[in-house]
């Protein structure tokens, strides 16, 4: 009966091993050239990477990054392991093309990958929330707002103010009624976009509307809170040291 009852026990073992391994979880790995300020070996290692994404549940995934150097631009990619690490560059790659990050006032910047939901470049909806990209509008709107032709990315006319939280703001006259529609660039041309599907080199435009002569407008894009949108001009309060609140405020009134 011994002989019997350990040899049972040795088959569960190996069946719970053999489960075990062919269900193994899954990880979401973030190579890019901020790897080495993470303490890994090397920039754009997906092998040697510990920039393992956590799990926040509903297929949303964060990671936060430190030790930036401040206004420093960095770039990434996340690999899925599909359960067979090291990650490598066989891998599906769920952010596909080099994506931005700068790090934050303290060094840091959170990204966060969507599986749910697909972006303009193939691949899923990421963002980062940083303060100190140097991000600015573009869009159709650009002529009638005093620039020199619509569509010009490093136009710095455009530029946003940075008001802290991951919160961006410019303030506009559209002269003639219409319909327009908006991203942001980081000012250097079209690799680098900021739009309503997150951050990449194709990312979707958010349209709005104006309907009087030099309409005054509030464009944003909140890093934070994974949002770009249109509010009406302020008059009664500021959004510099207000940031969200000011403008969830603004955003209620016009809704």
């Amino acid at each position: 009966m011994k002989r019997i009852l350990k040899h049972s026990c040795l088959a569960s073992a190996v069946i719970a091993a053999a489960m075990s391994t062919s269900t193994a979880q899954a990880s979401l790995v973030i190579a890019g050239d901020l790897q080495t300020e993470q303490g890994n070996p090397s920039d754009w290692d997906p092998a040697n990477s510990t920039l393992i994404m956590l799990p926040l549940g509903g297929g949303i995934y964060s990671y936060t990054v430190n030790n930036l150097l401040n206004g420093t631009l960095y770039e990434f990619k996340v690999l899925d392991d599909l359960g067979n690490p090291p990650a490598g560059w066989g891998d599906p790659e769920v952010v596909n093309v080099n994506t931005m990050a700068y790090g934050d006032l303290d060094g840091s910047a959170v990204i966060t990958v969507d599986l749910n939901q697909n972006n303009g470049n193939g691949g899923k909806v990421t963002w980062v929330n940083m303060d100190n990209a140097p991000l600015q509008v573009v869009g159709d709107f650009m002529n009638e707002a005093g620039g020199a032709g619509d569509w010009n990315p490093a136009d710095p006319t455009f530029a946003m103010t940075p008001q802290g939280g991951g919160l961006y703001t410019i303030a506009l006259n559209i002269s003639t009624p219409g319909s327009y529609q908006f991203k942001a660039t980081d000012g250097t041309g079209w690799a680098r976009q900021v739009g309503t599907d997150g951050l990449g080199s194709n990312a979707a435009t958010f349209g709005f509307s104006t309907t009087m002569p030099n309409e005054a407008l509030t464009l944003y894009v909140d890093l934070a809170n994974q949002a770009i949108g249109v509010v009406p001009e302020p008059t009664t309060f500021a959004l510099t040291g207000l940031g969200l609140a000011a403008l969830g405020v603004a955003i209620r009134r016009r809704s």
